[in-house]
């Protein structure tokens, strides 16, 4: 685990960190080959994906200690594609070219939006047969121990009548993006020289639900953070509608916070040229349970950034490997620990 840390602090492939601990006297390493083929064996076993998901179980605990992890809080869940460009895509996504190819490693991740950035609280790695309905599932399941979601926020991926009645089953309320089709397209034609209109909405065969369609022109104008003014943006909520669409696009608009936490998160990411997939699917999770433990830090010092708490920590990690102990570097002046 040091050592998969260390690779992910420095953004290294994992060959390349065995041979800069060798290199900076870390002691008895094991090889590149006999390194990785343990790991092959853990992620095969599952103990890897367990040894991680505890990492982060014990990082969302101090969290919770130091208050900032909340009881109930509006959560997000969405995808994400890592490149792929070797040979055995049997657990790839296909999508829309990006980086060279359109094959992509998918996996969705649960992130509460909170005051002060976005926890990731449960992972699932997305295969070509995964349904939207078993994604939604086991993000909810794991995450029922740590928080109450007061309100779930999904991109327009999610509109899917398996993912609707999961979610009213489980009494919790809805604000997701709306795809165009066929019968929303009527309703963007009904909204042409407006402003905006909100009306009811049959959707699974209920009607509590509210469709909202605005003119991007106008958002762009009225909450200054748009990029897009061409075209109609829709979203669905079955919360209660008051008259005023923009506390609802207000709310979805925080969603973007996670979106840009990818790219932290990539800061974090150990690299391997391995094909097998669980490995690779446990990088993507282990880069997301250091960024959890960047924010918490990050609320003692302001200015505590991703390449600081890199050097940092791949300095203590290094004094690890080496047996050596070292001072607490990442306690706050002033605080006991």
């Amino acid at each position: 685990m040091l050592l998969l840390l260390m690779a992910a602090m420095r953004n290294l492939f994992l060959e390349s960190a065995l041979v800069a601990s060798k290199w900076l006297g870390a002691g008895s390493l094991p090889s590149p080959r006999g390194f990785l083929y343990r790991l092959r064996v853990w992620s095969s076993k599952g103990l890897l994906d367990q040894a991680i998901l505890h990492l982060n179980q014990e990082v969302l605990r101090e969290a919770r200690r130091r208050r900032r992890l909340p009881r109930a809080a509006v959560a997000a869940i969405d995808y994400t594609d890592n490149p792929y460009y070797g040979k055995n895509r049997r657990a790839c996504c296909r999508a829309r070219e990006k980086r060279g190819t359109t094959w992509f490693h998918r996996y969705a991740a649960l992130s509460l939006i909170v005051r002060g950035g976005r926890y990731t609280i449960a992972w699932i790695g997305v295969h070509p047969l995964t349904t939207h309905k078993r994604v939604v599932e086991t993000l909810l399941n794991a995450t029922e121990k740590w928080v109450r979601i007061k309100l779930l926020m999904m991109d327009r991926g999610f509109y899917n009548r398996d993912v609707r009645t999961l979610l009213k089953a489980k009494g919790i309320r809805v604000l997701l993006a709306v795809p165009k089709w066929r019968r929303e397209k009527k309703a963007v034609e009904r909204c042409k020289g407006l402003k905006w209109i909100a009306e009811s909405w049959r959707f699974g065969g209920e009607e509590s639900w509210t469709l909202i369609v605005a003119d991007n022109e106008w958002l762009r104008s009225v909450l200054k953070d748009r990029r897009v003014e061409d075209g109609y943006s829709l979203w669905l909520t079955d919360l209660p509608f008051r008259g005023n669409p923009l506390p609802f696009i207000r709310a979805y608009n925080r969603r973007w916070s996670i979106e840009n936490a990818f790219q932290e998160e990539d800061r974090f990411q150990a690299k391997t040229k391995s094909p097998d997939t669980r490995l690779r699917f446990s990088l993507l999770f282990l880069s997301a349970v250091l960024r959890n433990l960047w924010l918490i830090l990050k609320r003692g010092w302001d200015d505590l950034t991703t390449f600081l708490i890199r050097e940092i920590m791949y300095d203590e990690i290094l004094s690890c490997l080496k047996g050596e102990r070292r001072s607490d570097r990442l306690r706050p002046r002033g605080k006991p620990a």
